[in-house]
């Protein structure tokens, strides 16, 4: 390193740094920041800068108290390949930590490898303004599109026109309500409505005709699309509306949806009358669990719990957990259709999604056919 370099001595380290993460995989530590500071002869904040860029890009984490490590050393074959194209997309996302997320970037960043495209990310914390948002991606030259997970939230109206205004196509990825005069705008999402009516449906041919929605993510249009699901299903089979009932209390965006799952389900065990929760998300429904088993009841045998969106782990849950599971990859893609080729596709587009069984959900009517049996049998 020198600083006769035309390069300045942050991205000089930073190339040092992307050489021992080439040559090492996922988990390895990295030297730390004072062994950096000597081999180097670079001051704190140089060091800083470079660690940032490379957490920043998902290549690196750091760990307190234990160190530096590498995540993911396959991106930097990738980032070299993005260096190459001359399309470019930016991709917008959630800075937390998210299992989901991960797999949902990593999906981006394949088909858009395949679809040559190179991907630069922003992340956004909690308090990031749309303005500033949009003053990132504007920084940002010669971009052919923009991919957008937003919170799990209504994004105002307002700032429609200010997304809008990039006159590149502009995707949201997740279910907003979008107006016909933003021609710029898709949004790419599940389509809650009819997963949740097909739940519904499933759950009530299989004799569970009380149902409680538990809502553990904050109150977006996907909530009240999810609830009127599973209210049509209610009407198409015969069953009054007045067995569905739903939790009354939200949280907000960026608050722990797991907590909010078992905070919630504590509250409403023991009034509610239901023979099944369904929840926002899985990771409620991983919540869920810890407060029915806290309330001394047994799922699926006394309440049934379904949530949505599938990870290897929730299947290792006790008992492996059943979930409304959306096709993530086709998801991406069509995401990254839509910038390809914006005007061969509508200005919302669902993707499909299935019911994944697996033992947190009873059939209520084999329950009661065996306890009449039951009862016959002592008769």
């Amino acid at each position: 390193m020198t600083k006769k370099s035309p390069f300045p001595l942050y991205l000089q380290l930073k190339e040092h740094i992307l050489d021992d993460i080439r040559a090492g995989k996922a988990n390895d530590q990295l030297p730390s920041i004072s062994v950096l500071m000597k081999r180097y002869s670079v001051s704190l904040s140089t060091i800083n800068r470079a660690l940032f860029d490379l957490e920043r890009d998902g290549l690196i984490e750091r760990r307190q108290g234990k160190g530096i490590f590498i995540t993911h050393p396959e991106r930097v074959v990738m980032r070299e390949q993005h260096n190459m194209l001359s399309k470019r997309i930016v991709v917008v996302f959630p800075d937390y930590a998210s299992y989901e997320l991960e797999e949902r970037i990593r999906m981006i960043e394949q088909a858009a490898l395949l679809s040559g495209y190179a991907t630069i990310h922003i992340r956004y914390r909690e308090d990031t303004t749309y303005e500033l948002l949009a003053g990132l991606i504007k920084n940002e030259s010669s971009i052919d599109g923009i991919l957008y997970m937003p919170p799990a939230m209504r994004i105002p109206e307002i700032y429609f026109p200010l997304f809008n205004s990039f006159k590149v196509p502009f995707v949201l990825l997740d279910d907003q309500e979008i107006a016909s005069s933003h021609a710029n705008l898709f949004v790419v999402s599940a389509d809650y409505v009819k997963t949740h009516h097909d739940l519904g449906c499933y759950l009530i041919d299989r004799g569970h005709t009380e149902i409680t929605y538990i809502g553990n993510e904050p109150a977006n249009l996907a909530s009240e699309k999810r609830y009127a699901g599973l209210r049509s299903a209610f009407i198409e089979r015969g069953i009054a509306v007045d067995r569905l009932t739903a939790t009354d209390t939200w949280i907000k965006p960026w608050e722990n949806s797991l907590v909010a799952g078992y905070t919630l389900t504590a509250r409403t065990v023991t009034s509610s009358r239901a023979s099944v929760f369904v929840y926002d998300t899985t990771s409620g429904a991983f919540g869920g669990l810890r407060a029915l088993a806290e309330a001394g009841k047994k799922v699926p045998e006394d309440v049934s719990v379904i949530g949505e969106n599938d990870w290897i782990y929730f299947e290792y849950a006790n008992p492996p957990l059943s979930v409304i599971q959306h096709d993530l990859r086709q998801w991406m893609e069509t995401a990254l259709a839509v910038v390809k080729n914006p005007t061969g596709f509508p200005r919302v587009n669902y993707i499909s999604s299935k019911i994944i069984e697996r033992s947190t959900v009873a059939d209520r009517r084999e329950i009661k056919t065996k306890a009449a049996q039951a009862v016959k049998e002592t008769v």
